[in-house]
């Protein structure tokens, strides 16, 4: 059985910093998910390089195929050491989770990431290993579908400490909150803003150190499926309604025809939905019993890809449209395909509309739609999802 991540990063700056001195990168290749949290000494603009630097490094050979040991063995032997602290100017967390559930955690001088499942602390392997003479902790550990990874700077330790609390927000406070907020269906993005509205709270909304919060929780890799425009051939309707159907993730349709084919093969009605938004100019979405999504074709997907370019560029706006409740279809297929899918493929169909024909030099062609389509594939391969375009 194969596995995804739904994940989710939140930093709060310190108090006055425009900086924050953590930072997380994240990387996907064909066979893992991987990720980093850096920790820079102190705050402001050194600790955000060095954190950048840490964190960039480890992403990037691990995604070019370094082993994990000589990355880190790169990078402990490049980090410098504070000469009057004496500790590394930057620590770092670094969590690969690979398809088949098996995960690499490497822990360098960060809090102790925690491990839920079934709302229950669970104890991974764990070697030291000294690679330049610091003590690195190694962790071997197999991932099943609604396990919750949680990795946090140690700033989220440090909420409230000398306020509120005398000694801090502790490990096993953290743990507590956790098991007491989660529910089966929260997301990664829910369990990690929650988790930073507290540590928020606790530092009476000026924090006294960078807090960072990354979340990964496993789920079961499922196929999503979507529909775009008619097949070449019309005696090919059937098998590729048929492998709309046999989607065992989300099903999504695009276009008024393919609703129509998809609607007889069914044997449901179209229904158009009443919540028409007058602050959208996209035509309005459609309900088929057994279909999770119908929307207008190719003027909602140019809309989505509009926003996934956005997505892809700020981490802000992704986290924004993600947030907000769904106006139009193109925010809902983007919402979707963003939080509720891990595998996504796209039945591009290549017969001809007549409507977009009678159009001179349209832009409504079936050219520009296919590459609609592989543009729209191309951002969500970007931030994150196993994508394929099929035409049909």
């Amino acid at each position: 059985m194969k596995v995804a991540v739904d994940s989710f990063y939140l930093s709060l700056n310190k108090y006055c910093e425009e900086l924050c001195g953590d930072k997380v990168a994240i990387v996907h290749t064909p066979e893992s998910f991987i990720s980093v949290l850096a920790d820079g000494l102190g705050s402001g603009v050194k600790a955000n390089i060095l954190a950048t630097l840490t964190s960039t490094i480890l992403a990037q050979m691990l995604k070019n195929g370094v082993e994990l040991h000589e990355a880190v063995y790169t990078l402990t032997s490049t980090l410098p050491t504070c000469k009057e602290r004496q500790v590394a100017y930057s620590t770092f967390s670094t969590l690969q989770i690979f398809n088949n559930g098996e995960a690499v955690l490497i822990e360098f001088d960060n809090p102790k990431a925690i491990i839920l499942r079934n709302g229950n602390e669970i104890e991974a392997v764990k070697h030291s290993i000294h690679i330049q003479n610091r003590l690195v902790i190694e962790s071997r550990f197999k991932c099943k579908p609604n396990d919750v990874i949680v990795l946090v700077s140690d700033g989220v330790l440090h909420a409230g400490l000398g306020t509120i609390l005398n000694f801090g927000w502790k490990r096993r406070d953290v743990i507590s909150h956790l098991r007491s907020t989660m529910r089966n269906n929260d997301h990664a993005r829910d369990i990690g803003e929650n988790l930073m509205v507290v540590v928020n709270d606790l530092y009476r909304n000026q924090p006294m150190d960078d807090s960072t919060v990354l979340v990964a929780r496993i789920v079961d890799r499922t196929k999503t499926v979507v529909m775009v425009g008619p097949p070449r051939k019309v005696e090919d309707d059937y098998d590729i309604v048929m492998k709309l159907l046999s989607a065992d993730g989300k099903k999504i349709v695009c276009g008024g025809t393919t609703a129509q084919i998809v609607s007889r093969f069914l044997k449901e009605e179209i229904q158009l939905d009443e919540n028409i938004s007058l602050n959208s100019d996209l035509p309005p979405m459609a309900m088929i019993r057994g279909i999770d999504l119908v929307t207008e074709g190719v003027l909602t997907l140019g809309r989505v890809g509009d926003l996934l370019v956005d997505c892809v560029a700020s981490k802000q706006q992704l986290d924004h449209l993600c947030s907000i409740e769904a106006k139009d279809g193109a925010i809902k297929m983007v919402q979707m395909l963003l939080s509720e899918c891990s595998e996504i493929v796209f039945l591009a169909g290549l017969a001809d509309n007549p409507a977009h024909s009678q159009v001179a030099y349209s832009p409504l062609s079936l050219r520009f739609k296919v590459r609609l389509i592989e543009r729209i594939a191309e951002h969500l391969r970007a931030l994150g999802k196993i994508v394929s375009v099929v035409q049909c």
